[in-house]
């Protein structure tokens, strides 16, 4: 999302408040002001966590599905 240095991208963290998940959060405004309009977001959410979890030697999350975090 914001490779180093790169003031165009929307800026995340990632907060580990338990030993078994982490929460990511991300900006929809773009460190030099413009809005950032994500497209076919929960999809590419969803695969980047999964490369995540096989990296990190993670538990892998529930399954992919349409309206992910929606409920």
């Amino acid at each position: 999302m914001a490779p180093a240095g790169d003031r165009g991208s929307a800026r995340w963290a990632a907060v580990r408040h338990a030993d078994d998940h982490v929460h990511l959060v991300a900006t929809l405004v773009r460190q030099d002001g413009p809005t950032v309009w994500p497209s076919n977001d929960i999809r590419r959410c969803q695969a980047v966590a999964r490369e995540l979890e096989v990296r990190l030697g993670l538990r892998p999350g529930g399954p992919v599905r349409d309206g992910a975090g929606r409920d």
